[in-house]
């Protein structure tokens, strides 16, 4: 009775034993042959358990034993027989650059290097045909989608729920396709800017520049870095008293709402026009002891003279200007380029920003004030510390 009662408890939930049944492999096996044998020759639960035990033990022995002679002899074979020891090639030291330094154009006159801004950025856009099919028809979709959410017939709540999921995956990949577009569409204004600010680097102390990215692919931000530390290149090194540098150190926000520059931070999208226009900014804030500012600042007040402000929604009322944003008109292609800041000792600001600023939307080709870019290569000459 009490042998029973024992085969019935062990197998109660909470109180499975489960070492009377061994484990998988050549231990559970001997564990669970012993045991049966036992019990076959009527010995009680608690003797087949012990003798079963017994066998597992003498067969996990017999492994350890096997995996012991395994090792030595495996130790013997790499002792006889020694991996050869790895052999590092010789440092070579690289050929240098097979491209020449280009010749800088910083000794010459000013009238030479506008020409020369202007024939580097006298590109026109990649076109993709691909790309731009593609982001076509994923436009025509979200239409499709939205005409079907706004119609008078009735739709369900699950019809409904699902037709606007889609909208919002289509919208998505919308942005994204625009987000790449407008990245293959300006590489021709990357590639010009970079051609005329190499030739425009600082001769023996070009500043540097550490940057931080929030968001942004992995070819965006290399775009950025390359811009942004061209430009900066420009300028010398900012030195305290001692000569110590001091780099600036600026985080990046990729996005594809309006660029924007406060110090230290800069939001931009991949455009390089953008990407230029904020990096300027801060080259007027890391160096407002020299005349990158006063020279812009002169040029501008000696062109608005006796003309009112305005509100720049009313100058240009095509690009959405905040009520706030004033300035003047003068004879310039863009009235943001004689914003007017009230805060600070210098008010206008995009003076130097414009007159390098070159997008889809403003050719260089179209172009008739040609002072200003002269008088912006003339205030990043005098940045001198």
């Amino acid at each position: 009775m009490y042998e029973l009662l024992i085969e019935r408890l062990k197998h109660l939930p909470g109180r499975h034993d489960q070492s009377t049944h061994g484990r998988p492999g050549r231990v559970g096996s001997a564990f669970r042959s012993a045991y049966s044998a036992a019990r076959a020759e009527g010995k009680t639960h608690r003797e087949a358990h012990d003798a079963a035990k017994t066998a597992a033990e003498q067969v996990r022995q017999t492994i350890r034993n096997e995996k012991r002679v395994a090792r030595d002899e495996k130790r013997a074979e790499q002792a006889a027989n020694p991996k050869p020891k790895r052999v590092m090639p010789a440092k070579v030291t690289p050929p240098p650059a097979t491209l020449a330094t280009p010749t800088s154009l910083r000794d010459r006159p000013v009238d030479e290097i506008a020409a020369e801004f202007e024939r580097c950025l006298d590109v026109q856009p990649a076109i993709n045909p691909t790309l731009s099919a593609k982001v076509a028809q994923v436009a025509q979709e979200m239409d499709l989608i939205s005409a079907r959410l706004s119609s008078l017939l009735p739709i369900g709540r699950a019809e409904k729920w699902r037709l606007e999921r889609a909208f919002k995956q289509k919208k998505e990949e919308y942005e994204q396709l625009k987000r790449d577009e407008l990245f293959e569409s300006t590489q021709p204004y990357a590639d010009g800017y970079m051609r005329f600010f190499t030739q425009m680097r600082h001769p023996s102390d070009p500043a540097t520049i550490t940057i931080t990215h929030v968001g942004g692919t992995p070819r965006e931000r290399e775009r950025a870095e390359m811009l942004i530390s061209a430009v900066a290149a420009m300028v010398p090194m900012v030195r305290n008293a001692r000569g110590d540098a001091s780099p600036d150190n600026i985080t990046v926000t990729h996005s594809r709402v309006r660029g924007q520059y406060s110090v230290g931070r800069m939001r931009t999208s991949s455009n390089p026009g953008t990407i230029v226009h904020e990096t300027l900014h801060s080259l007027q804030a890391n160096h407002m002891h020299t005349d990158i500012n006063t020279i812009t600042e002169n040029w501008a007040v000696s062109r608005i003279g006796s003309e009112p402000r305005r509100k720049l929604s009313v100058l240009d009322p095509s690009v959405g200007y905040d009520a706030n944003e004033v300035g003047y008109k003068d004879s310039v292609d863009d009235p943001y380029t004689l914003k007017f800041y009230k805060e600070g000792k210098f008010k206008f600001h995009e003076v130097l920003t414009m007159a390098f600023t070159v997008k889809k939307e403003s050719p260089i080709q179209g172009r008739r004030d040609r002072g200003l870019l002269r008088v912006g290569i003339e205030a990043i000459l005098g940045t001198k510390e």
